[in-house]
């Protein structure tokens, strides 16, 4: 990945000062010869908007909101003034006497309804959309030159000489600062989506922060000072400017590319809303256009690179056949490949190819520039700030559109949003610890919503499950702890959720089955069937491979999980491969396509603890007992193989599916299985809350179906004799035992009835009477 520059000088008289690119791609420029242009994305200027007779020294666009486009702009000048001016170059508003002396740098916040502004005179302002100071957060006496928002809106981070400060909008909070370089800290920017802080001063290094000051790059000294830095709106990458120096970096601060323009100082630097183009001031008059190429993408031997602005090179890495893929019109905004399908977005259409065919690719409109593309197995999403998120199938139809209050796009990236065949997921950013679900045909949201006790910050869906049943979420929280969840709620109305790992960096579903691999504390585990954890938890860690990780240093991002190949990408940009055995995904396709026998030949064949393991929470979950009861023998499971063969001794399926339900740990399940049956197994599920000492439960059942309930008061009678205990304490309990008079012959028999109907009516199913 690097940048494509463009340098225009002469446009302005003397130096650019600010730049900032408008929702609709088109760039506003600020210079010392007090006039504004404006610039298309090509780098052509197309006039002058407007003329101040002041020097201008910041400019902040008001952002768009969803379909709300703005056409408002507010700029700082050295004068101390603050002018609110529109698109056509109307001045709207201007405040005198913001600040004594120069008005150094402003910023609106994120959804427009503030505006922050420092200067000369050392303090720190917020002012109302229509130009009304609403307070004085800070006065520290001397120069402040650069300011940014915090992504809630609700904090502003300032660099207050050579310390970074973060101060909280609301009076009475406590600020957070840290001594940050070795000189005046001269730019910062915060991004809204990853919570990182970047920062460049005079001593001539820029700085990767968290949100809690903790150092997490710091750079070796440029030539110069560096005059600034900005995020890319998606999180991944961010630029460093400096005299004559421009650097694209990714968001753990490793430089993928330096470049040399003849630009001066870059004053400022702005990115469009899509985050694939750059533009820069100079202080020597030129402004610069940057957009970002060889961008690479990867699939089963298929690699796309981007190698210019509207240029894709397609390689067949097994064939070495190459393609050309042209896209005259616009340049190419966002693209992914994968599941045979490579989905390219330029500023206006989206085009679908099959890696089968190159020459005729589904294409259709877009209302707006995307910002992300995700796949699946049969369609993908689509992200843009005009629609949110548009679900289309690979003919390019458009499927749902999910939407939920306080949806923003801008906030959604890969980790915070996922799609399978079936479902999307989306972590709701108003509040962090919920992430909702939508049906991917309609777009309505699910009755489920899953809800963690703290902030979430990465979010996978399965890919191989072909039904809603099967689907499982994994999600990394603030902790770096892992988990698993069910989509579908369980009976009680509340997903299953199982934390799998701690200390995980990072998470990926395989393609072709339902593998998880996850890098953790210097380790890379690879779950091979991690719905265990939903059949037989004992068996997690048989199901389970560790292979030592400390090759990929700190920070190592899962790039993809393909096959039995899985990538990773270490925080300096090296990709690294590492492999899992091919048996596990052998195993899926003859498990999904029912033949078992297979499956337990080729395990007897391949002698693997870790494949016997699967196969046999395989067998439990797919209710096989025959197979169950092979594989829990090969892994000498004794105890559940024991079980297993009392399950089979049970003559009708209710009944030892209702067993296999108490198995997996799922008591309402089961009790509902044999209340449900025709007609209801009444005594099955009394004797199971019996067994599960849910003596209350098991007497509502009897009462409701008016049977056994001498029998719940027999077995609680001699629960409460082996435990020593004379009288009966339970209210229910005691009132029902006087009038009901305990009978042991009477309840053996009446349980011989029982079984002796159950098995008549499993022997009338079979000849089918």
């Amino acid at each position: 990945m690097k940048f494509d520059i463009k340098v225009v000088p002469n446009q302005h008289k003397d130096m650019v000062t600010a730049v900032t690119w408008t929702p609709n791609n088109e760039l506003f420029s600020c210079s010392d010869d007090k006039t504004v242009a404006k610039w298309t994305m090509e780098g052509e200027c197309t006039g002058k908007v407007c003329e101040f007779e002041a020097f201008v020294t910041s400019i902040s666009w008001f952002p768009s909101l969803g379909r709300q486009q703005s056409d408002l702009f507010a700029v700082s000048c050295t004068d101390g003034t603050i002018r609110m001016v529109s698109r056509t170059g109307r001045e709207e508003k201007k405040v005198d006497g913001a600040h004594v002396g120069a008005v150094i740098c402003l910023r609106w916040n994120f959804d427009g309804s503030a505006l922050v502004s420092v200067g000369e005179d050392g303090n720190v302002k917020i002012w109302s959309r229509s130009g009304n100071l609403r307070s004085t957060l800070m006065s520290v006496g001397r120069p402040i030159y650069c300011i940014t928002w915090g992504p809630d809106n609700d904090q502003v981070l300032v660099g207050v000489g050579k310390e970074l400060v973060v101060k909280n909008v609301q009076a009475g909070k406590k600020q957070l600062s840290w001594p940050a370089h070795d000189g005046v800290v001269m730019c910062v920017d915060w991004n809204l989506v990853n919570n990182l802080i970047i920062s460049g001063a005079e001593d001539c290094t820029y700085r990767v922060w968290d949100c809690f000051g903790r150092q997490l790059k710091k750079s070796e000294p440029f030539g110069s000072t560096i005059t600034a830095v900005s995020w890319a709106p998606g999180g991944g990458h961010f630029a460093v400017g400096a005299f004559d120096t421009l650097r694209l970096c990714d968001r753990t601060g490793w430089a993928h590319s330096r470049d040399r323009p003849s630009s001066g100082s870059l004053t400022s630097l702005s990115w469009t809303s899509d985050g694939t183009q750059l533009a820069g001031a100079g202080a020597n008059g030129s402004v610069i256009f940057a957009q970002i190429v060889e961008i690479t993408h990867q699939w089963q031997g298929i690699e796309a690179v981007l190698i210019e602005p509207k240029k894709i090179r397609i390689q067949d890495i097994s064939s070495e056949i190459y393609e050309d893929l042209s896209f005259p019109r616009d340049r190419v905004v966002e693209m992914s490949l994968g599941f045979g399908q490579l989905v390219v977005a330029t500023s206006t259409q989206c085009f679908i190819y099959n890696t089968h065919n190159w020459n005729t690719p589904h294409i259709f409109d877009l209302k707006s520039a995307a910002s992300l593309i995700m796949l699946s197995q049969s369609h993908f999403a689509v992200v843009d700030n005009f629609n949110g998120v548009s679900v289309y199938n690979y003919e390019g139809r458009m499927l749902s559109n999910p939407r939920f209050q306080g949806l923003r796009p801008e906030f959604i990236n890969r980790l915070t949003m996922s799609i399978a065949r079936d479902t999307v997921a989306i972590l709701d950013r108003t509040d962090n610890k919920t992430i909702r679900l939508f049906e991917v045909a309609s777009g309505r949201a699910m009755s489920n919503v899953i809800v963690h006790t703290i902030e979430v910050v990465e979010v996978a869906l399965n890919q191989y499950a072909t039904v809603m049943s099967e689907r499982r979420l994994v999600f990394i929280d603030r902790n770096k702890d892992l988990y698993i969840v069910n989509v579908l709620p369980t009976i009680g109305g509340e997903s299953q959720k199982y934390k799998l790992c701690t200390q995980v960096d990072s998470v990926e579903w395989n393609d072709s089955s339902d593998m998880l691999a996850a890098v953790a504390d210097g380790r890379l585990l690879t779950w091979f069937y991690p719905n265990v954890v939903f059949v037989d938890r004992d068996l997690l860690s048989l199901t389970c491979s560790s292979k030592d990780a400390t090759e990929f240093g700190l920070l190592p991002t899962i790039m993809t999980f393909f096959g039995s190949r899985i990538t990773v990408r270490k925080a300096d940009g090296t990709l690294l491969y590492a492999s899992t055995a091919p048996y596990p995904i052998a195993l899926y396709e003859l498990v999904y396509g029912g033949r078992w026998d297979e499956a337990t030949r080729l395990c007897r064949h391949i002698k693997s603890t870790e494949l016997w393991s699967c196969l046999a929470a395989m067998a439990l979950h797919g209710n096989n007992l025959n197979t169950a009861e092979i594989a829990l023998a090969a892994i000498q499971e004794i105890d559940k193989l024991q079980y297993i063969l009392y399950i089979k001794t049970i003559p009708s399926t209710e009944g030892q599916n209702a067993e296999l339900m108490v198995y997996k740990r799922l008591p309402e399940q089961a009790e509902a299985i044999l209340l449900q049956a025709t007609p209801p197994l009444v005594y099955r599920a009394i004797k199971l809350n019996i067994h599960l000492f849910r003596w209350n439960r098991a007497l509502e059942i009897a009462l409701k179906y008016k049977s056994h309930v001498d029998t719940v008061l027999g077995y609680r009678q001699k629960f409460l004799e082996r435990f020593g205990k004379q009288e009966e304490t339970d209210p229910d309990f005691k009132r029902i035992g006087q009038q009901v008079t305990i009978d042991w012959e009477a309840i053996k028999t009446k349980k011989e009835q029982e079984r002796e109907s159950e098995q008549s009516r499993v022997s009338r199913g079979r000849t089918g009477k």
